[in-house]
């Protein structure tokens, strides 16, 4: 009788440890059946949202043809080459005090009067000599109306 319950222990620990060992087990299976529908809304709202893109684009294409804009040739000379340095690097500036002045000196802008200065003082080619970042300012936010104009004037100069 014992030979018996130790040939039913024995085979039934070889059936637990084969099932372990393979890891099929049904909890196994359950947890990964539990994935599918998470995966499904993901897929769902990727294909929901590729779907507004497209409406967008086509609203912005019928907006420019009623104001007839999507007939205008833009000069090969306007449209700047990529730069092979990587991606354009757009910043704005918020509070365009003094500090934020020399962060744009560094970037590579310069208001038009700080440019006269250092060239009457012979230091505006060793400025012009460093390298492009290819950064762009493209937005410039101050309460005080002469730092923000100071500001726009330093963005727009083309200096460099």
């Amino acid at each position: 009788m014992t030979e018996e319950k130790d040939k039913l222990e024995g085979n039934s620990s070889k059936k637990s440890l084969s099932k372990k060992d393979s890891g099929f087990t049904r909890r196994n299976i359950l947890k990964s059946l539990v994935g599918i529908p998470v995966l499904g809304y993901f897929a769902f709202e990727h294909f929901k949202n590729q779907e507004h893109r497209l409406i967008n684009i086509e609203k912005q294409e019928k907006v420019l043809s009623d104001l007839g804009m999507d007939k205008i040739k833009i000069p090969k000379a306007a449209i700047k080459p990529a730069s092979k340095k990587g991606e354009l690097i757009r910043i704005g500036i918020i509070g365009y005090g003094w500090r934020a002045g020399t962060l744009a000196n560094a970037l590579g802008f310069m208001h038009p009067c700080d440019a006269r200065s250092r060239n009457e003082k012979g230091r505006l080619e060793s400025w012009l000599e460093q390298e492009d970042l290819n950064v762009a300012v493209t937005g410039i936010c101050d309460v005080f109306d002469l730092h923000a104009q100071k500001g726009l004037e330093t963005a727009a100069s083309g200096i460099r």
